[in-house]
């Protein structure tokens, strides 16, 4: 009589007098079959329909007892003999565990549980024929006697229950002097700021008063609109005044004279562009003496048509602004 296969894990069992020899062979690869029946992992991807392959007297994805699954999600497909199966869906989709016939068992992406074959049913752990999540949920529900309140109109409050009913709660904000709160009207764009006994709207600096150095709340847009290049007057004594900018540019009609400057600073820095004109020139520019340069020696203008050069300044005091001379920028 031939060697035939257990009806569960298709175990080779030998009949009396074969395998002369080579029964020790088959015995040692019968307690590997039980190894991974009893120890084993499988790790299968279900993306889609996918039947869990089987075979007489070897191991075979059927034989571990632990089902390590991947994928999307599908249909797994088992042999239709009696099995108990530790299932992971490490996917991200559902997998469905059948034999094809009668119940089957859903298993929900991250659930590690038991599923049990009779033969024709497969049904995993948990209650009343449901998952454990499904249990949990059903419970959860149950517990709130089904009657969650409604959402909209109820955005940023937090669900609260008085032991009976549940219902929505309104975050409470506490102000500390409410009489003394300031207006909104013509406030738009403003922040709300203290001196420490009373609130008032701080106003967002316009570029006169950053230039002025008030105090108010600077952007980034308006400081870029402060630090724009401003024309000097063309006069025989140039003037930079700093309530119109930081930073100057002017074209020499004529021999002229960089004079002290208004309203400057300690503490500001900025530039001054002297460009010779394109034809009558060159021109010369003599510096009053609060303009301070290294070695104490005042510096000569580029003398071609057009020609660019850079004064760079930051304000020490009001006698003493410290520069540097950049000579030919193009």
């Amino acid at each position: 009589m031939p060697s035939s296969p257990s009806s569960r894990l298709l175990l080779e069992l030998q009949a009396p007098g074969e395998n002369l020899n080579t029964w020790g062979e088959k015995l040692n690869n019968l307690f590997q079959m039980l190894e991974a029946a009893i120890r084993g992992r499988q790790a299968l991807a279900v993306s889609g329909p996918v039947s869990l392959a089987s075979a007489n007297f070897a191991l075979s994805p059927d034989t571990p007892i632990w089902l390590d699954l991947s994928g999307t999600g599908g249909t797994l497909t088992l042999p239709a003999r009696e099995s108990v199966r530790i299932v992971r869906n490490a996917g991200s989709g559902d997998m469905t565990l059948t034999t094809g016939a009668g119940e089957a068992a859903i298993i929900e992406p991250g659930a590690l549980t038991l599923a049990v074959c009779d033969g024709i049913n497969v049904r995993q752990l948990g209650f009343g024929g449901g998952s454990l999540k499904a249990y949990i949920d059903q419970e959860l529900l149950a517990a709130s006697a089904g009657e969650l309140p409604g959402q909209a109109g109820n955005a940023g409050k937090y669900l609260t229950t008085n032991g009976t009913n549940a219902s929505w709660g309104g975050v409470s904000v506490g102000v500390a002097s409410l009489t003394d709160f300031p207006s909104q009207a013509d406030n738009a764009g403003r922040v709300l700021s203290t001196d420490g006994a009373a609130l008032s709207w701080l106003a967002v600096a316009t570029t006169a008063e950053i230039l002025g150095a008030a105090a108010r709340i600077v952007t980034a847009e308006r400081l870029f609109d402060a630090a724009q290049s401003v024309a000097l007057t063309d006069a025989a004594t140039l003037v930079p005044d700093g309530a119109a900018g930081w930073n100057f540019h002017v074209i020499l009609g004529g021999n002229r004279t960089l004079g002290a400057p208004a309203n400057f600073r300690p503490g500001q820095s900025g530039r001054l562009r002297i460009v010779q004109p394109p034809s009558g020139g060159p021109r010369t520019l003599g510096f009053d003496p609060v303009w301070k340069f290294p070695g104490g020696v005042d510096p000569t203008l580029s003398t071609a048509a057009g020609a660019v050069d850079v004064l760079a300044y930051y304000v020490h005091d009001a006698t003493n602004i410290e520069c540097g001379f950049m000579k030919g920028m193009a």
